[in-house]
């Protein structure tokens, strides 16, 4: 058997140090791991019992709220710890994410006393039952509110009228629209619909009233005018269609002028002329030149398209090109260009002197007429607007040029006068068979036709026994009506998205204003706003 040797005990001062290292490794242990742990953990066990954080602050309350005919009360106000809602057409409502603990409840509706109760929430769903509110023992009475569009001036249905918290029911048969059981006193009286700006005014509620003030709604949108109002310095500006809330659209840079604004077919950009360059003409220097620039309708993305003359210009129908002109620098002639929105380029017609010119309802094709380079007899042409395809339509066997240019179908309608005749000429251009054919002077040889953005109704400027007004007609130039009196119109035609109503300028007696009028043929024509008339696009 081998020798078995036991172990030696450890001496005094061995047995010294390793209960003092064992000391040591579990005060460590205790002071950098347990005790932070177990801070932690008591930490958070207070923040959710507090309800400070985690699931135990979500509590969700649910009331019910009637008279004292137990009828149940919509639009009651009900808020509690912070939370508001409003109860249903059943009278309850159900709140989320409430602090919970001790809360106070509050519900109030006009024409009742309001109601407070301290309850004590607790986690998830508190039903707190059936609240009965108390009338406030005031004389109440029944009132009729009329709304109608401030543009077509008819009944506008199904919009929204509330008197504080009491909600007016639309009816039918009447257009009108019915408050009932509304206490004496001062309130805010509100209507609003999808399509409209929003409409507010204070009224005060007596026991003779039966009705307010009729209200006028008016629809979303922007007009784009020219003001000198700035230190007599011309500037654009904006408002809304009844001519509230006018603004400027750009910030003008010194003494430098912006000008002869037109807001484009698709109402998103405003192109308009400036001397905000500061770079004086070479043939005069107490004149600045004049540069084209685009911006969108909110005042951003200002773009310079490139140098003009305050000539003509004009967007194309779509949209997406505007046409201008610009005279050459000895002012011999006009020269066209066109610039792509999209694409943010611009072309010349180089040699062409022309200053007139029609764009095609989809904006691909541009008409104009003028004389070209080294040629002394005016045609007529078309081509692309962006500047190919230049094709001649017609040439003038006279000294006269070609007017009254309107695309109309697949077909290039113009006239001229004929010298020989003298009389004014009326022809249509088949742009498929390239033939041409005389016609009788047409019933849409009116100036400045715009197609309605539903392609359904034409607008134009006509001038009849010397008084220049408005015109409607079908597209194919049917039914014609007359939609003003003024008598004075000037231009600038511009259909509303929606094809209910038409822009337009008037000039006269001391007074220049951009106006609108709906093509109802019942309402008159309405003033948005007073401008500085200085251009005829």
């Amino acid at each position: 058997m081998d020798d078995f040797e036991l172990p030696k005990p450890p001496k005094p001062e061995e047995k010294t140090f390793n209960l003092s290292f064992n000391l040591r490794v579990r005060k460590k242990l205790l002071l950098y791991i347990v005790l932070p742990i177990v801070a932690v953990g008591l930490l958070l066990f207070g923040l959710i019992s507090q309800g400070i954080i985690g699931s135990a602050r979500v509590a969700s309350v649910t009331v019910s709220v009637q008279d004292s005919t137990n009828t149940a009360i919509n639009g009651a106000q009900v808020e509690i710890g912070g939370i508001n809602g409003e109860t249903n057409e059943q009278g309850r409502v159900t709140l989320t994410d409430v602090p919970r603990g001790q809360q106070t409840l509050s519900i109030t509706k006009t024409g009742f006393n309001p109601y407070s109760q301290v309850v004590k929430l607790k986690r998830g769903n508190n039903d707190l039952g059936l609240v009965t509110l108390e009338e406030t023992p005031v004389e109440k009475v029944s009132i009729i509110v009329s709304v109608k569009d401030y543009i077509s001036e008819t009944a506008v249905a199904d919009a929204t009228i509330k008197l504080a918290d009491i909600s007016a029911i639309y009816n039918t048969n009447s257009g009108e629209y019915a408050l009932s059981n509304v206490p004496l006193g001062s309130y805010d009286l509100m209507a609003s619909k999808n399509g409209y700006n929003t409409f507010t005014t204070k009224v005060t509620v007596e026991k003779e009233t039966k009705s307010f003030d009729e209200i006028s709604l008016v629809q979303s949108g922007r007009v784009v005018f020219e003001s000198n109002r700035d230190r007599g310095k011309r500037g654009i500006f904006t408002s809304n269609y009844d001519g509230s809330d006018q603004k400027a659209l750009i910030a003008r840079i010194g003494d430098f002028e912006d000008y002869t604004p037109v807001l484009g077919p698709n109402q998103r950009k405003v192109f308009f002329t400036s001397t905000r360059d500061g770079l004086k003409r070479d043939n005069d220097p107490n004149q600045y030149r004049e540069f084209m620039y685009i911006v969108d309708l909110d005042g951003k993305n200002l773009t310079k398209i490139g140098e003009t003359s305050g000539g003509y210009a004009l967007w194309s129908p779509d949209g997406g090109f505007i046409g201008y002109t610009q005279y050459t620098a000895n002012y011999s002639q006009a020269e066209i260009y066109t610039y792509d929105v999209v694409k943010k380029t611009s072309h010349q017609f180089t040699g062409y002197n022309s200053s007139s010119f029609s764009f095609s309802p989809d904006g691909k094709l541009i008409a104009f007429s003028g004389t070209k380079s080294g040629e002394t007899t005016p045609k007529l042409y078309y081509a692309t607007s962006a500047g190919t395809e230049i094709k001649t339509v017609a040439t003038s066997t006279t000294t006269s040029n070609f007017y009254g240019m309107e695309f109309v179908s697949n077909k290039l309608r113009y006239n001229y006068y004929d010298d020989a005749q003298r009389k004014t000429r009326w022809f249509e251009y088949d742009l498929g068979t390239a033939t041409t054919t005389e016609i009788s002077a047409p019933a849409i040889d009116r100036e400045s036709a715009v197609i309605s953005p539903d392609k359904k109704l034409r607008a134009y400027v006509s001038t009849r026994d010397g008084k220049t007004n408005v015109y409607l007609s079908d597209a194919d130039g049917k039914n014609e009506r007359k939609l003003t009196d003024l008598n004075r119109v000037v231009g600038n035609l511009l259909w509303s998205k929606d094809s209910n109503f038409v822009m337009f300028d008037f000039r006269g007696e001391g007074e220049s204003g951009r106006y609108l009028v709906s093509t109802n043929g019942t309402a008159k024509a309405k003033k948005i706003v007073d401008i500085n008339l200085t251009y005829y696009y």
